[in-house]
Order: C-alpha cells, then sequence, then structure tokens
C-alpha cells in the first residue's frame, strides 16, 4: 500500500521535470550511401552456339536467373519471367537464363524452352560462371541495375509480383 502514496509524488516529480514547453528535437540528417557492387561480366555459349556477355546488356534492367530443367521451382517461375519480358522488354527489361544443366543437356534445354515458350535468351552454363556468382541453390535470381550494379539477389522461387515491384523501381 505504500506504493499508492508514491504515485502522486512521481506525477509530481514528472510534472516539475518538464517545462510545458516542448523542446525543438535535434535534427540529424544522415545521409545513407549506397552500396554499389557492380557485377562481374562473362561470357557464355547461346543455345543456337553463339556467345553472349552479360555486359551485351548494360543500359537495361537485367534479371540473371540460374535455373536447371530438373529443377521443380525453376519450372513455376520461368513462366512468370516470360510474361515480365513481355511486359516490360520494350521497357528496358532483359531476362537472361543461365542453365545449369550442362552442355551434354542441350537438347533438353532446347526442348524445355519450347515447350515453355521462353521469349529471352538461355545460356548453358558448365558450373564456373555459378560459382563465380555463387549460387549454392538454385533457382537463383539477381536483380541488375542499369550501370551493371546488383540490386538485389534471390534464392528460391518468387512470385511474379515480387520480380514486377523490383522492375518498376528500376525501370524509370
Amino acid at each position: 500500500m505504500w506504493w499508492r502514496t508514491l504515485i502522486p509524488v512521481l506525477s509530481l516529480l514528472l510534472l516539475a521535470c518538464s517545462s510545458g514547453k516542448e523542446q525543438p528535437k535535434e535534427r540529424r540528417e544522415t545521409k545513407k550511401k549506397s552500396i554499389f557492387i557492380e557485377v562481374a561480366d562473362f561470357t557464355l555459349s547461346t543455345l543456337d552456339g553463339n556467345t553472349m556477355a552479360l555486359s551485351d546488356f548494360k543500359g537495361k534492367v537485367v534479371i540473371l536467373d540460374f535455373w536447371a530443367t530438373w529443377c521443380g521451382p525453376c519450372r513455376i517461375e520461368i513462366p512468370g519471367f516470360v510474361e515480365l519480358q513481355r511486359e516490360y522488354g520494350e521497357m528496358g527489361l532483359q531476362i537472361l537464363g543461365v542453365s545449369l544443366d550442362g552442355e551434354v543437356k542441350r537438347e533438353e534445354v532446347e526442348d524445355f524452352c519450347r515447350r515453355y515458350y521462353v521469349n529471352y535468351p538461355v545460356l548453358m552454363d558448365n558450373g564456373e560462371v555459378a560459382r563465380s556468382f555463387n549460387v549454392t541453390a538454385i533457382p537463383t535470381t539477381y536483380i541488375i541495375d542499369r550501370e551493371g550494379n546488383l540490386f538485389k539477389k534471390y534464392i528460391g522461387a518468387r512470385e511474379k509480383e515480387m520480380f514486377k515491384n523490383d522492375i518498376e523501381q528500376l525501370i524509370k
């Protein structure tokens, strides 16, 4: 019961400490420093046997998707990439698929791309580029801005809407 007498005393102390006039809060301007990580360039062969470099797409927003035909989550994600390429391609988006199926399965990758109506370049990796990008699981997707800097990295399948939000932030 002693605490009942303490409450009015504490209330008076708090009232006495406040001047009734609100003090202006110190405004601190902090500049957020953006850390730009330039994505390493690479050159891989396309399904038709030509070569293509990541740097060929500087000036575009790039979705770089590491995937394989046997990967269930990859199969779920790819139709969304096809739609995004169709919707945003003319605005500066370029999706690049990097198949980790290996050269020996090139025909399987070609067949897969026909069945899924893949409308963007698919590159064949023997694992070296995936290692250099620290791909430890698939699908792994990198979002790269127009200057060639890493914007985001996703491990695992994502909904089309998540990529759409990223694209809309970068395509202006």
